[in-house]
């Protein structure tokens, strides 16, 4: 991307051709009912949801996705949950294999590392990015690479993704959600 308009531009188009989060479900065909329990198991602090119900900023949220990740199962549906206290914040997934031109511009480490979140105020002009993982989960990651068998590694970061329950990507989603929706 040459400037920021482009980008602007860019993500406006990708944000009409996102999926609401219902959408997403019925379009996957992989770990759908995962994804449905980890919306209904997803707890949120009621010190937490009552700042985001209360929340007057503006957001919209596109994730970058696809229904074979487990890091999108472990993290789509609470960030999909936070995103439904508030009508204010929108939240739109899109496919990452279908939409290869945006994934390009927020890779993780030079690879298509999913989720990744794009957090903008409702005009898209600016951007903040997360993930593709809460950062003790993604740091599991980093420090293990190369260094240990996959699987093992992947049972570490399910075992984490147990233990958390989803709280860090909750308070990591609702800072960056904060931080972008001041600049409307």
């Amino acid at each position: 991307m040459s400037d920021s308009s482009e980008l602007q531009n860019l993500l406006s188009r990708k944000w009409i051709a996102a999926r609401c989060w219902e959408g997403f479900l019925n379009y996957s065909h992989k770990n759908v009912e995962a994804m449905t329990k980890g919306y209904e198991k997803t707890e949120i602090p009621p010190e937490l949801a009552e700042e985001v119900k209360t929340w007057d900023g503006e957001a919209r949220l596109l994730l970058i996705g696809a229904d074979w990740c487990g890091d999108v199962v472990a993290n789509a549906p609470a960030i999909a949950r936070l995103a439904d206290l508030n009508p204010k914040i929108q939240l739109r997934v899109i496919d990452r294999d279908t939409h290869d031109d945006l994934m390009q511009l927020f890779l993780t480490n030079g690879t298509k590392s999913i989720p990744k979140l794009i957090l903008c105020p409702s005009g898209m002009g600016s951007h903040a990015q997360w993930g593709p993982r809460p950062s003790a989960c993604q740091a599991i990651m980093t420090e293990n690479k190369g260094n240990k068998p996959k699987e093992e590694i992947r049972d570490m970061l399910r075992a984490w993704y147990k233990q958390d329950k989803s709280q860090t990507v909750l308070k990591e989603i609702w800072e960056g959600i904060k931080a972008i929706g001041n600049g409307n």
